[in-house]
């Protein structure tokens, strides 16, 4: 009996397909909160800086800036970095 089970065992093993890896990844970046404590209107110099490019997904999270949404001026240097018109963004809303 062992050695039917055993058979039987290797013969489904060797009859499956090898499993491959996902290929498709998408490459995403969080940033939370990139702004400096100092309470000025600016993102963090390395933020500025990144190659966003790398990236399939961009994550913001918490304040951009301390008043982001304040301005006109301070939407307008976040937009440099973070394309924030509505053509590049999603909201997605909890009710």
């Amino acid at each position: 009996k062992k050695n039917s089970l055993f058979g039987f065992l290797i013969s489904i093993l060797s009859s499956t397909q090898s499993v491959n890896a996902q290929t498709d990844t998408v490459k995403y970046l969080f940033l939370g909160h990139p702004r400096y404590d100092d309470k000025n209107e600016y993102v963090i110099k390395k933020v500025e800086k990144l190659d966003d490019e790398r990236y399939d997904l961009l994550l913001l999270g918490g304040d951009l800036t301390w008043n982001t949404s304040a301005l006109i001026s301070t939407l307008d240097y976040c937009d440099q970095f973070f394309f924030m018109e509505p053509k590049y963004t999603s909201r997605h809303w909890k009710s």
